[in-house]
């Protein structure tokens, strides 16, 4: 090896590693983007769940009520997929035979074709390529759309009569280790704290809860460790609920001073142990199901619903709840 490579590879590891810094947040954190116009920007709707992809045979029963949702009188502008989205081993890339079979063989359908899907990751798509996740809306333009621009992200939807952006949205990698968990803590500062757009109501979404009843004893260690770095920062920007659907169940929690938790559930029949339900549990429902959330300036309702489109149970007036 000539002298002179020595310090050329040097600087070339260097250059890689400022790229990817880049890209990872290392040392700018993701601004708030706005989205696409929606045809009625004063009240906005869209429905939640995650673990699509554990059972295809019931995600395709969820994908047909959301369809029929969308044609009929309940239309919606997004779905937002809380994590483990493909299964068992994530994606292995841009072109892995899953995205057709996991995704698109349940969701290319009339009635949501044009309806994106932004998405966070959950445990299981860490065991694949998570770039390749990231990179698919930009690889891949088959409709309807897969949205994971980074691994955490924030988006406002909506405007009010007065040009305030209705719903911001805090898209969290909950799964995340070190020091992509640490600069995490900062981005939810900054997006919830941004003055731009002055949301009317403020969302964080993960894969993860950070309160549950679940009896699990890794799924409580990991909560309390998670629960620790995120609700005082929640808590500081005003977020008025969290969604997660790590949970094998739907599920609200109502905590002073904290945002609601709520538990979305999702198309999976998979069961788990539950503490004792407490005044803190306001809802808990073991079938599976999603959450629908209508916003307007005035109002934040989360509905809870099942398979077959009946509603378990609705919550309005969430900033009353939580600040009382």
């Amino acid at each position: 090896m000539r002298w002179w490579t020595v310090p050329l590879i040097g600087v070339l590891i260097v250059s890689l590693g400022f790229v990817a810094g880049i890209r990872e947040g290392w040392f700018f954190l993701p601004e708030v983007q706005a989205t696409e116009r929606f045809a009625d920007e004063t009240r906005l709707s869209f429905v939640a769940f995650g673990r699509q992809a554990v059972d295809q045979d019931e995600a395709k029963v969820l994908a047909a009520q959301l369809e029929r949702l969308s044609l009929g009188t309940g239309p919606f502008a997004f779905v937002l997929l809380l994590g483990d989205n493909f299964y068992p081993d994530g994606v292995s890339s841009v072109s892995d035979p899953v995205w057709q079979s996991q995704f698109f063989d349940v969701y290319d359908r009339p009635g949501l074709r044009e309806i994106p899907f932004y998405a966070v990751l959950g445990n299981h798509d860490h065991r694949g390529n998570v770039e390749a996740q990231v990179r698919f809306h930009q690889a891949d333009n088959r409709r309807p759309s897969y949205q994971l621009p980074a691994r955490f992200y924030a988006r406002d939807f909506g405007r009010t009569a007065n040009g305030r952006s209705l719903v911001r949205i805090v898209f969290l990698d909950t799964g995340a280790r070190g020091a992509t968990m640490r600069r995490q803590e900062r981005f939810v500062k900054k997006a919830l704290g941004d003055p731009r757009g002055d949301p009317v109501w403020r969302i964080a979404a993960g894969h993860f809860a950070l309160r549950s009843l679940t009896e699990l004893p890794f799924k409580k260690d990991r909560n309390r460790r998670i629960e620790k770095r995120f609700v005082p920062v929640l808590k500081e920007g005003g977020a008025e609920v969290f969604l997660s659907a790590d949970d094998r169940f739907q599920q609200l929690l109502i905590r002073e001073d904290e945002p609601l938790h709520v538990s979305t559930g999702g198309p999976s029949t998979t069961r788990e142990d539950l503490a004792p339900r407490d005044s803190r549990a306001e809802f808990v429902h073991l079938e599976p199901g999603y959450v629908r959330v209508d916003a307007t300036e005035s109002d934040l309702a989360i509905h809870f619903v099942g398979l077959d489109g009946s509603v378990r149970r609705t919550i309005h007036e969430a900033r009353d709840l939580i600040r009382p």
